[in-house]
């Protein structure tokens, strides 16, 4: 039930619509005649007005606002003064003030009849139409707020009636279609954008999802499908319609749809890797691998790169598709070029005057390329491994979609080389594991070569120390059990690198001069080399001593000779 309207009320008139029985108008009251003015308002009691109507006179307005000094209201001249009770029908707003401190608040009114009885008095029923008036203002915010969410999204949608013809359509909607959003009201939406198949072939109405939401009630989706636009060429779109019901009557339908062509070229560009690198490993995979990239892209180069150090300041190329044809692999050094700067960036792109912004960069100037897009190819530990890079001629500009799908074949490319380095590790570990085995093994037989002869040692320095006892001091034979004795010694030393060898022993570096040592060991290395062959020394006088194993100088010395000897052409 709508509220009474109060009897301290004060309003106004104004100039019925030409277009309509009803219209608007607002009360004005000159400030300053307070509750007193409401005074002069009284109502009639003779005739009992409807709950929700008020009955208001004016009969001592003006003279009241006169006695206190205030300028009365005008009469207002759209009032038809030559018929004195002639109804008025139009819509008022009323202020009233219920208690001498509180503000004023303002309600909605309807003029309901009125009529002029004198010249100064005119009798006016008014019905409130506050809370209509509220209710109509909280429908037109909650349309609002629908139209702000519908044109937000990033989604097309569109309703239309049982004929199809369009009653709605949002802007991310229209730019998919290539119109304007007014421009598709009332047309009839399958023939403007769902008329033909993917092949060019003909669309009929009735195999039409979103024409059997609108008559049949039936709900569709298709995540495969072609939309048209205004253009004449067509985009890959999902899309779902909905079947609008009101009263249990199918009034039309909502369609939703977006725009999948990036999405389905990243899909078939995954296929393609998949099947393209399915069972390649090593150099077969990665040159699949650019190929299928720098067709997914439309690019002219692609390639793959490994570091070759572990300053990472330079890169070797594993695979380089040319556009026609592979190119041959080739190393170069990363400082001025761009793919020094995606080291911390972890990605780069150039969409153009590539050469001008990296002069020192010389492949992309031998390749002729005007653009780049690059990303670093990261282990499981996030430990940069190589690069992925594209280039081509001309200049390119999806870089959201090229980079998306540069990060699909970049992490198979990454898990390829990481595996590619994790055997190449294994093969030099096992290399390793096997070189020690044999080191193992050779160290085991010379232990057992030293023990055996240095028991025969034993012998020989024994009994050449018996005969330089037994000799005199003067004696010329002197010098050949002496030469003995040196070669025994040197033998000792031999056998104790052996021992030392076989059992991990550490060696005991001396400071030694290495002209002393080959001078000792002349006699030795002739008669070692054969006497068909001349010896000769040349020894530098200023030669700095050394600290190192005599042991091991003695044996390379050897070492050394034997091998001249060897290289021989006839042994000498």
């Amino acid at each position: 039930m709508r509220p009474r309207a109060s009897a301290a009320s004060s309003f106004s008139t104004a100039a019925p619509s030409r277009r309509s029985s009803t219209s608007s108008c607002r009360s004005s009251i000159p400030k300053g005649l307070g509750r007193r003015r409401c005074a002069s308002v009284r109502r009639q009691r003779s005739s009992s007005p409807a709950a929700g109507q008020a009955l208001l006179t004016t009969t001592h307005l003006s003279r009241r606002a006169r006695r206190d000094g205030i300028e009365p209201p005008k009469p207002s001249p759209h009032i038809p003064r030559a018929r004195r009770s002639a109804p008025l029908r139009c819509r008022a707003r009323c202020t009233s003030n219920p208690t001498p401190d509180s503000a004023p608040t303002r309600c909605h009114g309807r003029l309901l009849a009125g009529s002029i009885r004198e010249t100064d008095e005119i009798v006016l029923i008014i019905e409130d139409l506050t809370a209509l008036t509220r209710t109509e203002q909280e429908r037109n915010r909650l349309t609002k707020d629908l139209l702000l969410l519908l044109e937000s999204t990033g989604e097309g949608i569109f309703g239309v009636d049982t004929s199809m013809r369009c009653t709605f359509m949002n802007k991310a909607g229209a730019a998919m279609l290539g119109h304007e959003p007014v421009e598709t009201l009332g047309r009839n939406m399958h023939e403007l954008i769902h008329h033909s198949r993917p092949d060019g072939s003909s669309y009929p109405a009735a195999d039409c999802p979103i024409v059997r939401a609108c008559r049949d009630g039936t709900q569709g989706r298709l995540n495969r499908d072609v939309l048209w636009r205004r253009d004449g060429t067509s985009f890959e779109a999902e899309y779902s319609a909905y079947p609008i019901v009101e009263n249990e009557r199918i009034t039309g339908a909502v369609v939703t749809f977006s725009d999948i062509t990036k999405h389905r070229r990243t899909e078939r560009a995954f296929h393609s890797l998949v099947e393209g690198t399915a069972g390649a490993v090593g150099e077969r995979f990665f040159r699949s691998l650019v190929e299928q990239l720098a067709g997914a892209l439309g690019v002219r180069y692609a390639m793959v790169c490994e570091f070759t150090s572990e300053a990472r300041d330079r890169v070797r190329t594993l695979a380089v598709w040319g556009g026609t044809g592979f190119l041959d692999d080739f190393e170069y050094a990363l400082a001025g070029t761009p793919c020094e700067a995606l080291l911390d960036a972890g990605q780069g792109f150039h969409p153009q005057d590539l050469c001008r912004r990296f002069p020192a960069a010389e492949a992309p100037a031998k390749l002729g390329a005007a653009s780049y897009l690059g990303a670093g190819l990261r282990d499981a530990a996030g430990r940069v491994l190589g690069l992925l890079v594209v280039m081509d001629t001309a200049p390119m500009i999806e870089e959201e979609f090229s980079l998306s799908l540069l990060k699909i074949f970049g992490a198979r490319a990454a898990a390829e080389l990481e595996r590619k380095q994790a055997e190449e590790a294994l093969r030099a570990s096992e290399a390793q594991l096997r070189q020690a085995q044999k080191m193992e093994a050779v160290g085991q037989l010379a232990g057992g070569i030293a023990h055996d002869f240095n028991n025969l040692l034993m012998v020989i320095t024994g009994y050449s120390a018996n005969l330089l006892r037994v000799l005199d001091p003067d004696s010329p034979l002197r010098r050949y059990p002496a030469e003995i004795q040196k070669a025994g010694d040197r033998a000792a030393a031999l056998i104790q690198q052996l021992l030392a060898f076989s059992r991990r022993q550490e060696i005991a570096p001396t400071v030694i001069n290495l002209n002393e040592i080959v001078t000792a060991m002349y006699n030795l290395l002739h008669r070692l080399i054969g006497e068909h062959i001349e010896l000769v020394l040349t020894l530098d006088p200023h030669l700095a001593c050394v600290k190192a194993d005599q042991g091991q100088i003695e044996q390379i010395i050897m070492n050394l000779v034997v091998n001249a000897r060897d290289a021989m052409p006839t042994g000498g």
